[in-house]
């Protein structure tokens, strides 16, 4: 009976739980605070008078900056620093502002930022499939002050947006933009060795311009201390992604001033002076390990560091010979130290649209600032070492050789580093290229 008692109420308790009587424990239903937080993301968008300076993190690429200004209507317009052309010529296209599991800010037409992601690395410069590793759609994250603050939806990297004054917006729209630009390639062009001093330690700031990456890096007694990050161009100033950790400070920008010295400051606006160096802070044999700041030693296609002046470029120049007269081109060759034995030359090279690689190895051992090279062993991952697609005298150069690690100066540019292999007795003679960390 009592079964049958409760069967009957159920209902009637049901029937008297109406929608409207719910506790709303924000004041609002889900479906109104959703529309609340839009409303919010897409007018702090809107609403600033002078548009945004933005940058933003790819996993592929360091860091691009732009600057958009959003209308009411789904359009926008946009800046970038991708490329001279793109930092003059202002482009429209749509955005959305739209709810999945946060409120969302979706890029959905071509643009300068789509543009990143775009599979086909002849189109922006970005590896096949992936592009720049970069994001279209980004969740919201906070508003701090005059900043709003997006995260990828893929690859999370930040979208970062700060509000810009009307004397930024109108540098941005008089070709403010690429002057800036330039301005610091043409500083770094002939300062690519630069220097930060703080409590008592040396810091090498070293700036990829072309990868937009700026880096720290110290040797003590205790090891090496190496940070990199992603860095952007805004209209007046280096942006830092993230910050550059140095020590106890995190820097957040780097400032040409009116004296055209470069001065780096930290998040709380402090400035720290920026020395030039007329060459690498450090003896490279501090840098060159397998496990260090950098392990490959290479050049990218048919053209050596320029201002070098090296026997080993009458083999280079061979080699090229050699690639013309059978239709093939050089891509790279690159000496790295694969591990703490094992050191690998690789030779990549394009025949037709394919390209091929030619590889050899070697044990080394380093002692001080010598590094000696044994146990040849060729065509370590295909027959293309032994088939003629690297000379013999180049091949010759490295078998059971002994070499000085160095930096290696440019008589006509200062705007990279490079490392070379000095054969031990003949100062004239080594192998050279870029470095960076394979």
């Amino acid at each position: 009976m009592k079964n049958i008692l409760y069967m009957l109420i159920l209902p009637i308790l049901l029937i008297g739980c109406k929608k409207e009587d719910t506790d709303l424990t924000f004041g609002a239903t889900p479906e109104e605070r959703v529309s609340e937080i839009l409303a919010e993301v897409k007018s702090t968008l809107v609403e600033a008078p002078n548009g945004w300076i933005v940058g933003m993190g790819t996993s592929g690429k360091g860091g691009y900056g732009f600057y958009i200004s959003f209308s009411e209507d789904d359009k926008l317009k946009m800046l970038s620093d991708y490329s001279t052309a793109s930092a003059t010529a202002l482009v429209e296209s749509t955005y959305r502002v739209k709810w999945g599991s946060n409120a969302s800010l979706i890029f959905d037409t071509y643009n300068y930022l789509t543009l990143m992601q775009d599979p086909v690395p002849g189109v922006a410069g970005g590896t096949a499939a992936r592009g720049y590793q970069s994001d279209i759609e980004y969740n919201f994250d906070r508003i701090s002050g005059d900043s709003v603050i997006f995260v990828g939806k893929k690859y999370l990297n930040p979208l970062i947006l700060v509000k810009a004054t009307q004397e930024q917006q109108s540098a941005y729209l008089n070709a403010g933009y690429p002057t800036n630009i330039n301005k610091y390639r043409t500083f770094f062009s002939s300062n690519a060795f630069t220097k930060l001093a703080h409590r008592s330690k040396d810091y090498q700031i070293s700036f990829d311009i072309t990868n937009k990456k700026v880096s720290s890096t110290n040797f003590s007694d205790a090891g090496s201390v190496a940070t990199s990050a992603s860095f952007y161009f805004s209209i007046d100033a280096i942006e830092v992604i993230n910050g550059l950790i140095i020590d106890d400070i995190v820097i957040k920008r780097f400032k040409i001033n009116s004296a055209g010295n470069l001065i780096a400051y930290d998040e709380a606006n402090t400035e720290y002076p920026i020395t030039v160096e007329a060459k690498p802070i450090f003896p490279f044999e501090l840098y060159f390990k397998h496990n260090g700041v950098y392990n490959s030693i290479y050049t990218t296609g048919s053209v050596m560091p320029e201002g070098v002046v090296s026997d080993f470029n009458q083999l280079w120049a061979a080699q090229l010979a050699n690639y013309q007269l059978n239709s093939v081109s050089m891509i790279s060759m690159t000496f790295k130290l694969v591990d703490p034995r094992k050191a690998k030359l690789e030779v990549w090279f394009l025949s037709g649209t394919t390209q091929y690689l030619a590889d050899a190895s070697y044990d080394y051992v380093i002692t001080g600032n010598t590094i000696k090279l044994s146990n040849y062993i060729p065509s370590v991952s295909n027959a293309n070492w032994g088939n003629g697609w690297v000379t013999t005298a180049i091949k010759n150069y490295f078998i059971d050789a002994e070499f000085e690690l160095a930096w290696v100066e440019s008589s006509t540019s200062k705007s990279a580093m490079i490392g070379g292999l000095i054969k031990k007795g003949t100062p004239t003679s080594f192998y050279y290229g870029n470095v960076n960390k394979q």
